[in-house]
């Protein structure tokens, strides 16, 4: 779990204030040819942002504590608006997420992972990733 990019991978930012959902759903990011960089909140996620370091996509929680995946997403793509982002939540008829940029895209807890792999390549253009099809579920 290191959070130095490698080459030819294509960085992901993984947002969320439970490590073991930091576990799964990077190790399916990185099963899915994604560097992932991980933080457990969306202040720490503005911090990775900031540093310099860029991304290709962004995964975040709905629901923290602080900021939320919304309002964390909102502020991502005011700053990097070719950023790739996804929401993850158990809370998928909250209202706020109806808030959320068109552009973003929603996962509902629980999924497989098959189901992520099906909304990261609604995401990226055909062809741009090599996104492998799996099984599997995350809680």
């Amino acid at each position: 779990m290191s959070d130095k990019i490698l080459p030819n991978r294509p960085p992901a930012l993984l947002v969320d204030d439970y490590p073991d959902v930091l576990i799964g759903i990077g190790a399916f990011l990185e099963a899915a040819g994604f560097d992932v960089v991980r933080a457990a909140s969306g202040d720490e996620a503005l911090a990775r942002l900031s540093s310099g370091q860029r991304f290709t996509l962004l995964v975040t929680d709905y629901a923290m504590p602080g900021l939320n995946g919304v309002d964390l997403t909102r502020q991502a793509l005011e700053q990097f608006p070719d950023l790739k982002a996804l929401i993850i939540t158990g809370f998928p008829s909250d209202a706020g997420l109806f808030d959320r940029p068109s552009n973003v895209a929603l996962l509902a807890k629980p999924f497989r992972r098959a189901t992520l792999m099906q909304a990261l390549r609604s995401l990226f253009p055909a062809g741009q990733l090599n996104l492998p099809a799996s099984s599997g579920r995350a809680n």
